[in-house]
């Protein structure tokens, strides 16, 4: 189930993201490790600054986590309810904020 992906659209991004939690809370390393090994994608500088974007309109959840010294992520229901087209603008996340 290996992709190449190359500049992809933020939304098209989410949807990967989304598909690499299943029902667990997992670290930001992680969530980055699961996309590089299931869809060959690497976001090399930006990671967390998209996921604390993605955060703050609703596309996944996290918190800190005291007990790990990291941040973990998760994705619900309610997360998966949004369309993130219709969510995502220019002025919330940049488009390309990870690239291949």
């Amino acid at each position: 189930m290996s992709t190449i992906v190359n500049h992809m659209q933020l939304s098209d991004l989410v949807r990967y993201i989304w598909m690499v939690f299943g029902e667990q809370k997992l670290s930001s390393k992680e969530v980055e490790t699961r996309l590089a090994e299931l869809f060959n994608y690497h976001c090399p500088d930006a990671f967390i600054k998209t996921m604390t974007k993605l955060k703050m309109v609703g596309l996944v959840k996290g918190e800190f986590s005291v007990d790990k010294g990291t941040w973990l992520w998760w994705v619900d229901d309610e997360c998966k309810s949004l369309d993130p087209k219709e969510v995502l603008s220019a002025d919330t996340v940049h488009s390309d904020a990870c690239k291949r």
